[in-house]
């Protein structure tokens, strides 16, 4: 079984083995293949997004060094595909909001998932 594969792993590694001491597993790695088709997302339709997007107000935002800053606030569901937009702003949902830093850049790609990089 697994003991006796360990030990002879053990002996061509190391030149000996010591079944009679005791072992411990402690790390196990596994590996598996499932043929399925790969499912794709579905995509947005550029087409019903806004071409730009709007600002739908101004909020106060502390920075580092204690800078506060009127930084534009969008709402996630009207931002168009693959614009990029500069932080520091803010991005408003109904479960969330998502803080853009200074020097940051934020693009929603159309799969909605909003990315952020460094500018």
């Amino acid at each position: 079984g697994l003991r006796r594969a360990f030990d002879a792993a053990h002996e061509r590694a190391y030149t000996f083995a010591l079944p009679e001491a005791a072992a411990e597993v402690v790390g196990l790695r596994l590996s598996s293949r499932l043929d399925w088709p790969l499912l794709e997302p579905p995509r947005l339709d550029p087409r019903a997004l806004p071409a730009a997007a709007q600002v739908l107000r101004r909020r106060p935002l502390l920075l580092e060094e204690g800078r506060v800053e009127a930084c534009p606030v969008y709402e996630r569901a009207l931002l168009p595909l693959e614009v990029a937009l500069p932080g520091p702003c803010l991005v408003e949902e109904a479960t969330t909001t998502t803080l853009v830093l200074p020097g940051q850049r934020l693009r929603r790609d159309a799969f909605d998932l909003l990315r952020i990089a460094e500018a």
